[in-house]
């Protein structure tokens, strides 16, 4: 099958989606399947580690910059008219990006399998940024409603997100499916000789709906009482420079953003993951920390609750609630063995159902239905 898998940041970059796109398209490519991942060539990240898959070709556009930090102004229609002629199935992330739209509109006059895949929540908070306002109340119902009309099938990587998108768009049960989130989980074994080092970890990019104030006002809280605790922050945005030059935050170390290749080996340097975010749908650093055995405490929101279950698999908080974080995390490094159970209930679960040969092979079944 020749396969055209659609990412608006490149492989390298730390974000889900784009991660998730690559180890499909490498999972496809290993199986004997032609795939091509077309993507961005935003900052010109290359790396050679990413290139040369048997069966596997990476095709870059060029990208102009970003929009909001969040979506790449990627132009890719003369690739994307070539391709898609080659292709016998395109499978497109994200509905929010500019390459989405692009694919989108090349079906209108090119009748192709087109799959577009949801990774970011629908499951908007209360309270909610003017760029989420903007996405909630205009871009959903004009633009993401005409590009899931565009799609043979739309995917989601959890089941409350495909809940959430029936009901907003009026689509049909036979046209949505779940595709979990994925992970390589030989990529992120646990190490053997790690010992308890105190340490808890907020991962990810620093905005607004991250939620690091929480964060930094629990590593406040645990402080006060727990002298031996490490809190870091890893990651970099737009709020880097705001929280790093903040008096409140000099008990916490900022250890920048760290490359997708040297992930696994990070997280054997941390003990307890926090995700104290507003609004996320099933984010990979959770699959990833559980993998590793790590204990996770993370916000009620989107698909979180579907793969962090309260009390067996990690902790779950109401957003925004700092002091119910603070008292999980000093409850988890005051009892290393509760941290151990949790962490291996965690790494039962992500090797069970979100491993990416699972999901690849869940992937090809889905192709097979609009083929």
């Amino acid at each position: 099958m020749n396969i055209l898998q659609i990412s608006a940041y490149p492989p390298e970059n730390p974000g889900g989606s784009e991660r998730y796109a690559f180890l499909l398209s490498k999972f496809l490519s290993e199986q004997g399947h032609k795939v091509k991942l077309l993507t961005s060539g935003l900052k010109n990240r290359t790396l050679c580690s990413l290139e040369g898959h048997e069966n596997l070709v990476i095709l870059r556009s060029f990208c102009a910059g970003e929009v909001f930090s969040v979506n790449p102004l990627t132009f890719m229609l003369p690739k994307l008219l070539r391709e898609v002629k080659w292709a016998d199935v395109v499978h497109a992330h994200g509905e929010f990006f500019i390459t989405t739209m692009q694919a989108a509109f090349v079906k209108t006059f090119l009748h192709y399998p087109l799959v577009i895949q949801i990774h970011g929540s629908m499951d908007y908070p209360k309270k909610c940024s003017m760029l989420m306002r903007a996405k909630r109340d205009i871009y959903d119902p004009t633009v993401s409603a005409w590009i899931f009309r565009q799609a043979s099938i739309v995917l989601s990587i959890s089941k409350k997100n495909i809940q959430l998108i029936k009901r907003m768009f009026s689509l049909p049960d036979e046209k949505m499916f779940q595709l979990p989130n994925a992970i390589d989980v030989d990529n992120f074994k646990c190490n053997p000789n790690k010992t308890f080092s105190y340490t808890v970890a907020f991962v990810g990019r620093l905005v607004p709906w991250k939620g690091i104030e929480v964060f930094i006002r629990a590593a406040k809280d645990v402080l006060k009482e727990n002298k031996n605790a490490n809190f870091v922050i890893i990651g970099d945005g737009p709020l880097l420079s705001f929280y790093k030059n903040s008096s409140t935050c000099k008990s916490v170390h900022f250890a920048g953003a760290c490359p997708p290749e040297q992930m696994s080996q990070m997280l054997d340097s941390i003990d307890i993951l926090v995700v104290p975010s507003y609004l996320e749908n099933v984010p990979t650093i959770i699959l990833e920390a559980m993998a590793k055995e790590i204990p996770v405490i993370a916000s009620n929101v989107g698909g979180i609750p579907e793969v962090v279950t309260h009390g067996k698999t990690g902790y779950l908080i109401t957003p925004g609630d700092s002091k119910s974080c603070a008292a999980l995390i000093s409850h988890l490094l005051e009892n290393p063995e509760e941290a151990k159970k949790l962490g291996k209930n965690a790494q039962m679960l992500v090797e069970t159902h979100h491993d990416i040969k699972k999901i690849g092979r869940m992937a090809l079944d889905l192709y097979s239905k609009i083929l």
